[in-house]
């Protein structure tokens, strides 16, 4: 009961700008520097390129079907959510992986949860945004401002720790995305009811 007050006390312009800048702050944790850790890691600058190359190829045949689906049978909060957390628990096994081998169906894994994250969040965010008169743009550039800052501050300690807890720390930083994620369950409940 608190927690739900707590959710109908703040705006739907904080709800959707936590979530942006949460979630593309998780996402700059690692995502700027998987490259440089898979040189590290002693890859090929060919095994780096397949690795690169499968999540934009999945994202673009799974992101539609996903997202789809996900409007049809109205489970778009669901699947976010579902989404997020399966990617958060990749993002911990990435911890273990070491080898080229392992980080190909790691790589496919992380596609398939990530690829309808964004489509999915955003037409959430964008139907809140429509319904209470706000500017889409204002909560979007929390996300990019997460995403520069902390791959910033993520560079400078990368660089001085080594990247020995990247993915755990990235894996954890998802868990303030689902909590604010659920704002937007809630938001759906209170706009409906």
């Amino acid at each position: 009961m608190m927690l739900t007050n707590f959710h109908s006390s703040i705006s739907p312009l904080v709800r959707g700008s936590l979530f942006y800048i949460t979630y593309w702050g998780a996402v700059a944790i690692y995502a700027p520097f998987l490259n440089v850790y898979f040189r590290q890691l002693g890859f090929s600058g060919r095994q780096i390129g397949v690795l690169a190359l499968l999540s934009p190829l999945l994202t673009l045949f799974l992101a539609m079907p996903l997202s789809a689906l996900a409007d049809r049978r109205r489970w778009r909060v669901r699947l976010l959510i579902g989404m997020l957390g399966g990617y958060a628990l990749v993002l911990f096994w990435a911890n273990f992986a070491q080898t080229f081998t392992v980080w190909v169906p790691l790589m496919i894994t992380m596609a398939l949860f990530l690829s309808p994250i964004a489509s999915l969040a955003d037409s959430l965010i964008a139907r809140m945004a429509i319904r209470h008169n706000l500017n889409y743009g204002t909560m979007r550039l929390w996300g990019s401002f997460g995403f520069a800052v902390i791959s910033i501050i993520c560079g400078v300690i990368w660089e001085r720790l080594g990247f020995g807890v990247m993915f755990m720390v990235a894996s954890l930083s998802f868990v303030p995305v689902l909590f604010f994620a659920t704002m937007l369950v809630l938001y759906l409940k209170f706009a409906t009811s």
